[in-house]
């Protein structure tokens, strides 16, 4: 299965299940502790620069966010 990703944009941010997405589209998740470097897999997985956020502060991120 091949996916092509053209357009990718912040959906939303979720701080807990009733505000999850109601969709059936496939979704991969990310989970790991503070600092490993999630966003960045995120922003060059997309070949984008500034698309998931970084920040310099382990445990800044407390909500879901759904691209």
């Amino acid at each position: 299965m091949e996916i092509n990703i053209h357009n990718a944009s912040i959906l939303l941010s979720a701080a807990n299940k009733n505000h999850y997405p109601q969709d059936d589209i496939p979704e991969i998740a990310l989970a790991g502790r503070s600092n490993v470097g999630k966003s960045s897999f995120i922003n060059t997985l997309l070949n984008r620069k500034n698309l998931a956020r970084t920040s310099g502060k382990p445990g800044k991120t407390q909500l879901l966010n759904f691209f």
